[in-house]
């Protein structure tokens, strides 16, 4: 608690492979070459990880890394900054994540990074009030990650809101997607899915984009200033109450009327 653990040569800060209880309050990591905080490894059981108020920055790989081999991962990160790292928080089957209040900015790859490329059960997490900043991805659902996401933000990145790879649902609700060059999509020719409702979506290249082979679900959503704002080689079902309007082109490929009940 309340410490500054600068590498000093050292890969790692915090290395959890075990199942155990730790508690990371007021603590700042840099500069080490891969993770600043990483459970991985085979852990008999579960192994459960709080981050309270912490900044993490300028490490080599993961801010934060979530992939056990085996066993079971709760995690919960709180008003936590993750910045200048390769990736801001990376987490993958077999864990339970909870994201609150946090951070995730200049990340060189991907600010939030949630997949499901191991064997373990499909992750799930939720996020509430977080922004992700000026990075390639801000949040990405892959290979079958399951995420929900309220009240947050994807500003200036590349991608805004991404669901690609086989199976990875996202769910928004309540969101900003604003001056990223895409906003909210989906990828992958495998059946991902989005389902977005009452955000907003303003001022990125592409607003809500279904990639072929893909669904997003919307509803009651404001789309606004893109160049384009809603775009369908997939599926795009919805439900009314979209606002798409003052985009250079307001709609391209078939939208699917879902009657609301």
């Amino acid at each position: 608690r309340n410490l500054y653990l600068n590498s000093l040569g050292a890969a790692t800060g915090v290395s959890i492979q075990s199942a155990t209880i730790v508690h990371i309050e007021g603590l700042v990591v840099n500069y080490f070459g891969l993770n600043a905080v990483e459970i991985t490894g085979m852990i008999s059981g579960s192994a459960e990880l709080f981050v309270k108020d912490a900044e993490i920055r300028d490490n080599g790989q993961s801010g934060i890394l979530l992939s056990p081999s085996s066993g079971n991962v709760i995690a919960s990160i709180d008003r936590t900054r993750l910045e200048r790292n390769l990736t801001g928080l990376m987490a993958d089957s077999g864990v339970d994540l909870s994201v609150r209040e946090t951070v995730a900015a200049r990340n060189l790859s991907v600010n939030f990074y949630f997949q499901n490329a191991g064997s373990l059960p499909p992750l799930r997490a939720s996020v509430e009030r977080a922004i992700a900043a000026d990075s390639g991805v801000g949040f990405v659902a892959n290979d079958g990650a399951r995420v929900t996401i309220r009240n947050s933000a994807a500003v200036r990145n590349g991608e805004g809101f991404m669901s690609a790879g086989t199976m990875s649902e996202m769910v928004l609700d309540r969101c900003l997607a604003a001056y990223n060059s895409d906003a909210i999509e989906t990828l992958g020719f495998a059946s991902a899915s989005i389902m977005v409702s009452n955000s907003t979506v303003a001022y990125n290249g592409y607003g809500i984009a279904a990639g072929f082979d893909t669904t997003i679900r919307a509803f009651g959503n404001s789309v606004t200033r893109n160049s384009y704002g809603m775009y369908a080689a997939g599926t795009l079902r919805s439900g009314g109450h979209n606002f798409v309007d003052g985009n250079t082109t307001e709609t391209a490929g078939t939208i699917v009327p879902v009657p609301t009940m």
